[in-house]
């Protein structure tokens, strides 16, 4: 092979390089489906999968911070359901790092419990995705700021 074809070469990967984008953070935060859970439980089901697989490919292409919200139907005991609800957003978190390489700062985790439910529904028993900037606010004010929960606020007045 000749110096000529080897710089040729050279010079196309590194223009094609070069015109890679670099991950850009869209205006709106997405919102997608929450993954859902039956009572009394943290497992995964797997046709819950697709939302996962979403958030991972949105983290992948973009640099918002993942906040993964779990939350409990209004059955059982308040401080059980905190837990559970923490629970499953550990149990979502942990299968989206697994799936993307990220820092630890970008996939967090928050447990609101039965706090917005109303009965005893699966549309309750959720883990939601929350997509957002690191500006330091309180998660609560994040959550707020995502319109994520805005059906939820509704039905719980």
């Amino acid at each position: 092979m000749s110096t000529t074809f080897l710089r040729s070469v050279l010079l196309t990967l590194l223009v094609a390089c070069a015109k890679q984008p670099a991950p850009s953070t869209p205006e709106r935060a997405p919102i997608i489906d929450p993954v859902l859970f039956q009572s009394g439980s943290s497992a995964i089901d797997a046709s819950e999968e697709d939302a996962i697989e979403k958030a991972v490919e949105i983290l992948g292409r973009t640099d918002w911070t993942l906040l993964v919200l779990g939350l409990a139907d209004a059955t059982g005991d308040p401080a059980a359901n905190r837990e559970l609800s923490l629970a499953r957003a550990e149990a979502v978190a942990g299968q989206v790092r697994a799936k993307v390489a990220l820092p630890a700062n970008r996939v967090v985790t928050h447990a609101i419990g039965e706090r917005l439910a109303t009965g005893a529904s699966i549309q309750e028993r959720k883990v939601e995705f929350v997509f957002f900037r690191d500006e330091g606010l309180p998660m609560r004010d994040v959550v707020m700021k995502s319109r994520v929960l805005e059906e939820d606020f509704r039905r719980a007045r």
